[in-house]
Parts: C-alpha cells; sequence; structure tokens
C-alpha cells in the first residue's frame, strides 16, 4: 500500500492500491494532468427571502396550527393510499401480463404489497397528530371550550 499526501485536502493522508503510474506523455509533449482528484464542489448560498411570520387574531392561533397540522396529516394519509392503489395496480398489471387470470391468481399478493406500502408511508400519521395536540395546547382549548358551554348554557 503506498501512502499520498492529497494537497486539496489539507494535508489528510490517503491509502491507495498499488503506485500510480506516471501520467502518459506522447514523443516530445508534456505529461496529461487529470484534474480529476482536485475537483471540489462550489457551494453557493443564496440568500432568499425570509418565510414571513404567521399572524393569528387573539384566542384563534391553536385553533389554526391545530387545523393546518390535522390537514397535513390527512394529506400524508390520502398520499400513502394513493401510493398503496398504485402500487396494487402496477402489480396487477404485470401479473396479468405474466400469466393467464395472472391478476386473479396473485390477488392477495399484490393487494398485501399494496397495503405494505400505504402502511409504510402512513406510519407517521399518529405522531404528526400527537405533536397537534401538545399539553399546553390542549390544556387551553379544553378550557376555552368550557367557557363557550357556559355562555351558551348559561
Amino acid at each position: 500500500m503506498v501512502e499520498e499526501v492529497n494537497e486539496m485536502s489539507g494535508g489528510a493522508t490517503l491509502e491507495s492500491g498499488p503506485a500510480k503510474r506516471k501520467p502518459r506523455t506522447q514523443e516530445g509533449s508534456a505529461p496529461v494532468l487529470s484534474l480529476k482528484d482536485q475537483r471540489r464542489p462550489i457551494v453557493v448560498r443564496i440568500k432568499g427571502k425570509k418565510k414571513s411570520k404567521r399572524k393569528y387574531t387573539r384566542g384563534t392561533k391553536d385553533l389554526q396550527i391545530g387545523l393546518r397540522t390535522a390537514t397535513r396529516a390527512n394529506d400524508r394519509l390520502i398520499g400513502a393510499l394513493a401510493d398503496g392503489f398504485e402500487k396494487y395496480r402496477k402489480r396487477s398489471n404485470r401479473s396479468s401480463r405474466k400469466k393467464r387470470d395472472g391478476a386473479l391468481r396473485d390477488l392477495f399478493k399484490n393487494s398485501a404489497a399494496g397495503w405494505s406500502t400505504t402502511l409504510r408511508r402512513s406510519s407517521k400519521v399518529p405522531v404528526i397528530m400527537a405533536k397537534a395536540i401538545r399539553g399546553r395546547v390542549l390544556r387551553r382549548s379544553v378550557r376555552n371550550m368550557g367557557r363557550l358551554v357556559r355562555l351558551f348554557i348559561g
């Protein structure tokens, strides 16, 4: 093993296989050097516009945050169902092309694959809903609901 020092990596040592061959040269010409090992990505960070802060009417913030989180969870669940049905459809089509009555013969296998995809993609939904119902927010919402009930009842 030959140990080399890579100039681009700030002096870190690299282990490589057998000793590298000398660059090929044609008669009377300079050696051909490769920049392959010396390339480094250039990272450009562009400062964009910051997201604007959400504005709420006093007393409605918790409700709006809860609704937004529930909508996000619902969106994830619907997307998971769509992915599962798509997986079932694709596998069913492939089964029907491969063998006679393949869609019927592989019905349970294809359905299981579709449900597996659905469950895998939707597994975070309960976590998202639990985060939506945080302790303080829930207590405050229950308190506000109690006030509304007392206001209407009496």
